[in-house]
């Protein structure tokens, strides 16, 4: 999984893809300059490839993305262990 900032500039494999598919301008800035992730999180998946959008919170990724899934449980109240995050990893591999 790649992580895609805000504000950061995207892989270039991901630039035409984005042009080319309006419904996803919405979530990305695109100008002169090139094309950046807006305020937005979610995820994306093309090219066999997946692409996490998330909020610049901390400049590690780990942290970052710990962050990021406390504020996103604590906000829907969500009920979520450390064991089920665990469980949900080693499917994945």
């Amino acid at each position: 999984m790649i992580y895609l900032y805000e504000s950061q500039s995207i892989p270039n494999e991901l630039v035409s893809h984005i042009q080319n598919t309006p419904l996803l301008y919405t979530y990305f800035d695109i100008n002169f300059k090139g094309i950046k992730p807006k305020n937005y999180c979610g995820f994306l998946f093309t090219n066999d490839e997946s692409y996490f959008i998330i909020p610049k919170i901390a400049d590690e990724n780990t942290q970052n993305l710990n962050t990021f899934i406390y504020m996103f449980m604590y906000a829907y109240d969500i009920n979520l262990k450390n064991e089920d995050l665990m469980n949900g990893n080693s499917k994945n591999r």
